[in-house]
């Protein structure tokens, strides 16, 4: 029981060894290579791997390599290949192409960055243009305010006169009344003096002459 416990440890100890030590490699050869379901040519070909074919090693031991194919529509499968024919290194041809791909990335994205770069630029000069055409309009409207505060202060002047020319005016007017009326009074009191001294006068003459007729007979009758 003791040794199948150390067995079943040591199995284990060496899947784990197995598993950690796994990484990925490529196809070096310029044609196609035979995956074989052991670690020797006498061995049935699984399938034929591509020049910069991806793989997994799994293990390797006596030149020999049990690799996984990786990559779709391999389907995980197994098979060993011959040590030389393995790189870790990454074909110069995946590198282009995965730097193709990056740059296709990158140019997209740069495209993506100069569109919106445009919008922001484009709606930044649409606010400078608003905030140039608003603070025209400031200067404009202080323009009028001023102007309008100048003026309502001259109208204010020219009220203040206003009123006071017209009440001046109406106090002249009211002075001219009363004086009219003095006027026409002293006229009625001139006129009747005159009218009663002109009667006076004549009653005056009346009577005088009525005395010196009486004067005059009275002389004839002592003549005679």
């Amino acid at each position: 029981m003791k040794k199948m416990m150390i067995g079943f440890m040591g199995l284990g100890l060496l899947l784990l060894g197995q598993t950690g030590w796994a990484e990925e490699a490529y196809v070096t050869n310029t044609s196609k290579i035979t995956l074989r379901g052991g670690p020797n040519t006498t061995q049935k070909i699984v399938t034929m791997l591509r020049p910069d074919q991806r793989v997994e090693v799994l293990e390797s031991g006596s030149g020999w390599s049990h690799v996984r194919l990786k990559g779709p529509g391999n389907k995980d499968l197994e098979g060993w290949v011959l040590d030389r024919f393995l790189t870790t290194r990454m074909p110069w041809k995946i590198q282009a192409l995965s730097l193709k791909k990056e740059n296709s990335l990158l140019k997209a994205k740069l495209s993506r960055l100069e569109k919106n770069w445009k919008e922001v630029s484009g709606k930044e000069k649409g606010l400078a243009l608003k905030m140039k055409e608003s603070s025209g309009s400031l200067e404009k409207l202080e323009k009028e305010y001023d102007t309008l505060r100048a003026e309502s202060a001259h109208f204010l002047d020219l009220k203040k006169k206003y009123e006071t020319t017209y009440k001046a005016l109406k106090e002249a007017e009211e002075t001219a009344k009363i004086l009219t009326k003095e006027n026409e009074s002293l006229s009625s009191s001139h006129r009747n003096e005159w009218f009663f001294t002109g009667a006076l006068v004549l009653f005056v003459g009346l009577i005088f002459g009525l005395i010196m007729g009486k004067q005059q007979k009275k002389r004839k009758s002592s003549y005679y």
